[in-house]
Parts: structure tokens; sequence; C-alpha cells
């Protein structure tokens, strides 16, 4: 009898242990991944942060470079993008100083850029360029097509299509004279992705010449 009740006593001891040892694993388990989850949420949110800082067009300061992980893919992938966007900004911040007019098209010849120097030497013009243009609009120049430039359009732009290296031309628009120099910008397959034009106002300087002349 005596061994049947210590028997007996194991028995409940394992019986009441055992729910107790099981709810102490699941709250194991329940604190190491909420712990998890807040290093990863942590770590996902400081990629998402230099998601939105190169978004911006800063510089971002991006973290999990050398994670050997699927992080780190994503951050280095991400600091190619900032890279690019940098240089891109730089690149832009160098156009935008230059006192040399500066125009670049898309390959469909949207505008897509105009530095402060070639706005305020069209705006100068404006009224002359409206003599055969009276619909032109300086201010709308950004988007619009280079076909605004151009009483018919269908030659300069079989012009350009063919166009493989930097050419000079001259446009006379209402009695605004400018010099072009157009240089097709092309990738590593040789396919062109845009049009650089520079532009420069020589209508006083036609004037003389001509002035000169007679």
């Amino acid at each position: 009898d005596m061994h049947l009740d210590e028997a007996l006593e194991k028995l409940d001891s394992m019986n009441l242990q055992m729910p107790i040892s099981t709810l102490i694993v699941q709250i194991v388990v329940a604190i190491l991944a909420l712990w998890v989850s807040r290093i990863l949420s942590s770590r996902v949110s400081a990629l998402s942060n230099s998601v939105t800082e190169i978004a911006k067009g800063n510089d971002a300061n991006i973290p999990s470079l050398e994670a050997g992980d699927e992080r780190g893919d994503i951050a280095r992938s991400l600091k190619q993008i900032n890279d690019v966007g940098q240089n891109a900004l730089r690149v832009k911040a160098a156009l935008d100083s230059m006192s040399s007019g500066v125009m670049i098209a898309d390959v469909e010849y949207n505008i897509n850029y105009c530095n402060p120097s070639v706005v305020e030497m069209l705006r100068k013009q404006q009224d002359t360029i409206r003599k055969d243009l009276p619909s032109f609009d300086v201010d709308k120049v950004l988007g619009a097509n280079i076909d605004i430039f151009h009483k018919k359009p269908e030659h300069q732009r079989s012009m350009l299509d063919s166009l493989q290296d930097t050419v000079d031309s001259q446009i006379n628009v209402g009695g605004a004279i400018f010099a072009l120099t157009v240089t097709p910008v092309k990738n590593n397959e040789g396919d062109r992705i845009a049009t650089v034009v520079k532009w420069t106002d020589v209508t006083q300087e036609k004037a003389i010449e001509k002035e000169v002349a007679n």
C-alpha cells in the first residue's frame, strides 16, 4: 500500500507539472518570437527609411550592406540606386550652373530638362518667337515635345532619328536665330536614350554680320 500511495503521488505531481512546463515553453516561444519580430522590424524599418531618403534625393545611409541574407541583397541594390541618384544630382547641379543653354529630350523627343540659362534665353526671345509660333510659352517648354519649335517637325524628326554623332545646326524662329549643338546619348548597347541640345542665341551676332556684309 505504501508503494501504491507513493506511485499515485508521483503521478499526480507529473500531471500537475506537465501543463506548467507546456505553459512555460509557450511563454518562452512567444517572447522569442516577439524579440525576433522586433529585430526584423527595426532592420526592415531602417531599410525603409533609406528608401524614403533616396526618393527625396538625399544621400542615404544604408544599413545591412554586409549582411549575407536577403536584407544584404536589398541593401546593396539600394546603395547602387543611391549612388546613381547622387551622381545624377551632381550632373544636374553642374548643368544648372552652366552659362550655356542646355536642353535634354527623351527618345520620343519630349523635353525633360531645361537649365536656367536656356529658359532665360527663350524668355528674352519669346515675343520674337511668337511671330512664327503664336502659341509658344516658355513656361510650358518643359514636358513639351521639341516639335513646338518647328513648323514642319517631320523633317527635324527624320534628321534626329538618323543622328549618330554631334552636329551643329541653326534655326530661325520669327527672326530669333539660335545656334544648336545636338548630341545623341546612347547606352552600352548603342541605343539612343536621350538627345542633348546646347542652345546659343546668335540673333545679334547675325545682325551685325549682315550689317558688315551690307
